[in-house]
């Protein structure tokens, strides 16, 4: 083998290596990524709980916390997309029950996944989800109305300073993305 021969296959070995370890980085970064969010609370995401696990804090009534609750709807889903309530009063460490309602206002049937999000910053992982249709999918029938439940509770360790937190949802179609 000549000298360049020898240098281009150093190369060109380098060069798939290197290839291999940035795709292998930029996996595990994205798994690193959701793990940190999970456990600190970033980026909205919230801590999810069984109900025996919620009852276990203890109820702060000396705190209130006020929770806006905000609803989307995607513009590519024909759906109406609310809460019964938009606004409700909370003391930390009481398990609370809010209820959404979701219609579809097409004429065919359509599945829609929410996605949530907790503010401010840092909220978000003291806000606890032991039961909530953002967990599912949810299929509507063609003018169907259907109620869904959240119940949550905000570990009464959450700062002092907050006193109010925005919970939000926005529902996406993904009907085109399940099996037929």
């Amino acid at each position: 083998m000549t000298d360049t021969r020898k240098a281009n296959l150093i190369t060109l070995r380098t060069t798939i290596l290197i290839v291999i370890v940035m795709f292998g980085f930029g996996y595990a970064l994205t798994l690193l990524y959701d793990l940190i969010c999970d456990k600190f609370g970033f980026n909205g995401k919230t801590q999810r709980v069984n109900l025996t696990e919620a009852t276990k804090f203890k109820v702060d009534k000396t705190r209130t916390l006020t929770v806006i609750l905000d609803s989307n709807v995607n513009s590519a889903l024909p759906w109406k997309f609310y809460p019964k309530k938009s606004k409700i009063t909370v003391h930390p460490g009481e398990i609370t029950r809010v209820v959404y309602v979701a219609k579809n206002i097409s004429s065919k049937t359509i599945t829609g996944q929410a996605t949530y999000n907790v503010t401010p910053p840092g909220a978000a992982r003291f806000f606890k989800k032991s039961d909530c249709f953002c967990f599912t999918k949810q299929k509507l029938k063609p003018g169907e109305t259907k109620e869904m439940i959240v119940l949550f509770t905000i570990d009464p360790r959450v700062s002092k300073k907050i006193n109010t937190l925005y919970l939000s949802y926005t529902f996406f179609n993904i009907s085109k993305y399940l099996k037929k």
